[in-house]
């Protein structure tokens, strides 16, 4: 086929889509019914989000992303989309095919294989191992601590996101492969942080191209993406490096490699290609979760200063590392182990109007579109109806039926309790610019690249 017919074929089909797609009914911009460029670009930009926000403030609560894309922003679609039924096939975890060998935890698209790997990992997650961790992960609690004092005593803002950082990686780096990086000792990051940011939109760059052919071969001569594709690469080989020291360590303290180190080339478990690729996937979710809970967290603890006086008072020693927390005051509990769900919806509107009730249309909707095996998302970036003020006593549902028993997020969520506590019982924290918004010019690809968040910090213990 020359090159004259493959155009006219390619923009014959694409021009078919907007009138006599199966989509063609619902509302959205034309260029964006018509080709995935305008999609993935803004994907890889970070900025995707933000449009999609404008998008369904104009359409409404579904709007058409992509030529065979729908996205939905109503919290009650997340069962009828993500929820694996009877008679329904599982969600393919993406459209990225791995080489053999290099599967991982991630991106597996066979189920079965996808439980063999989980189980070989899984016990380096559970609430035993975490009691088994939490003195490694208190070492590096109590030198956060200890730098924000001096912090508070020089009378000096801080940016407290950096600081969320340096102890998230320096703590996951320590559980996954015994590399103390010293980032919080020192206050300095490490290349590590920068390299893991990279590797995100990396990530994006490599899963958008498969959808931008033939224009994925112009990614090759942009210098921003190609340096962060290099990152990547960088990163994978210190990752593995760490892991080939890990390996070779004798008599080390209990870590997320104790017990998946014992399935290595076992029938039932795992090689080494799948343990590095799954190692770099949970290592990069665990660090960016511990790190960004915190930050959405006492960001919205300084916008409602009546609620951080509530909080306070807690004696961090009842609130420990691993889960079966018990705390003695029911609305203390709400506001210090609802504060990491809140802040993982970041981020806020500023004017939303509620969802809609659900009814048999928006049901019928869903049922045919899973049928029909259209991608589809909840976009819990842009639909959630936020507001600044925090409600920590309300009950959050919106995750709950795509809810999942995610490796890295349970390390994440356990690390983020006790960090928050000790915030809140040792230290006054206070937005050196009230009006800031966390939010603004945030981009958001695999995780999300934020702004430094400046506080004014005061001990009070």
């Amino acid at each position: 086929m020359d090159h004259e017919t493959w155009i006219f074929k390619h923009l014959s089909e694409r021009l078919l889509t907007l009138q006599h797609n199966s989509l063609a009914s619902y509302p959205g911009p034309k260029l964006w019914a018509f080709s995935n460029f305008p999609n993935s670009i803004g994907r890889i930009q970070g900025l995707m989000w933000i449009r999609l926000k404008d998008a369904h403030n104009k359409y409404g609560p579904i709007v058409r992303s992509a030529p065979n894309e729908l996205s939905f922003i109503t919290p009650e679609v997340w069962a009828d989309v993500y929820a694996k039924k009877p008679g329904r096939p599982e969600m393919p975890k993406g459209n990225y095919v791995p080489p053999p060998g290099r599967e991982s935890l991630f991106d597996h698209p066979v189920h079965e294989e996808h439980q063999r790997i989980r189980k070989a990992l899984r016990n380096g997650f559970t609430e035993r191992a975490q009691k088994d961790q939490e003195p490694r992960v208190r070492r590096f609690i109590d030198g956060l601590m200890d730098q924000l004092r001096k912090v508070a005593k020089a009378g000096e803002a801080t940016d407290i996101a950096q600081w969320n950082y340096l102890v998230a990686y320096d703590i996951v780096a320590d559980l996954a492969c015994g590399e103390n990086f010293r980032g919080v000792e020192k206050g300095e990051s490490h290349k590590w942080i920068g390299i893991g940011i990279n590797t995100s939109t990396a990530f994006t760059v490599f899963h958008e191209s498969k959808r931008l052919w033939p224009f994925n071969r112009i990614l090759n001569y942009i210098p921003y993406l190609t340096k962060a594709v290099s990152l990547r690469m960088q990163h994978i080989q210190y990752l593995n490096e760490l892991l080939d020291k890990r390996r070779n360590a004798k008599d080390t303290e209990p870590d997320f490699m104790t017990h998946a180190l014992n399935y290595l080339d076992k029938p039932d478990g795992l090689n080494l290609g799948e343990l590095q690729r799954s190692l770099e996937i949970v290592v990069t979710a665990a660090s960016d979760t511990a790190a960004t809970l915190p930050i959405g967290a006492v960001y919205y603890l300084c916008k409602n200063p009546s609620v951080y006086a509530q909080a306070q008072g807690r004696n961090p020693q009842q609130l420990r590392f691993g889960r079966g927390n018990r705390h003695q005051h029911r609305e203390r509990q709400a506001i210090l182990a609802r504060r990491p769900q809140r802040s993982l919806e970041n981020p806020p509107a500023r004017t939303r109007k509620p969802p809609p009730p659900r009814g048999p249309r928006r049901r019928r909707h869903c049922g045919q579109l899973r049928a029909a095996g259209y991608p589809r998302f909840v976009s819990a970036l842009c639909g959630i109806p936020f507001r600044e003020e925090l409600e920590p006593t309300r009950r959050l549902r919106t995750r709950e039926p795509w809810s999942r028993e995610c490796l890295g997020q349970n390390v994440a969520h356990a690390v983020t309790r006790v960090i928050l506590a000790r915030y809140v019982y040792n230290f006054d924290m206070e937005l050196v610019d009230p009006e800031e918004s966390l939010t603004d010019d945030a981009r958001v690809r695999l995780v999300w690249s934020h702004k430094p968040l400046m506080v004014k910090v005061r001990s009070v213990r």
